[in-house]
């Protein structure tokens, strides 16, 4: 710059003009420069970026799938739990009805009168 400021004083404007547009090229080239730096630097921060984004989406999976895991086995393992205590209870309650049940049977008179039938007919078709 001074020294196209000097030239110009002195009178020589070709080599002043000459000077001027090496800077302007200069200035060019360095704004070209900074621009594919700061255009690779957002690159590399975007891929960065976009492998953050994947190993947090990929950690959420994994954690997902081991607390449905864990809710699967938890809840196959309450189901059991239920169905063992219903069969218990089930047991418990047949057992109680059972009891309450008279120990000598006594038929029907229209009961004894069909099994006599039965079996009248079961001898006539042998």
């Amino acid at each position: 710059m001074q020294q196209k400021d000097e030239l110009a004083a002195q009178g020589n404007y070709l080599e002043a003009d000459s000077i001027k547009r090496k800077l302007l090229e200069i200035k060019t080239l360095l704004s070209k420069q900074k621009k594919s730096t700061l255009s690779s630097q957002q690159s590399s921060e975007l891929q960065q970026l976009e492998e953050n984004y994947l190993n947090e989406i990929f950690n959420f999976n994994q954690e997902w799938d081991q607390k449905l895991n864990f809710f699967n086995q938890s809840a196959k393992e309450t189901e059991e739990e239920i169905n063992n205590r219903h069969q218990q209870e089930l047991e418990a309650f047949m057992k109680k009805e059972e009891e309450k049940l008279p120990k000598i049977v006594k038929f029907s008179a229209e009961c004894l009168n069909i099994k006599k039938i039965e079996v009248e007919l079961v001898k006539k078709e042998r």
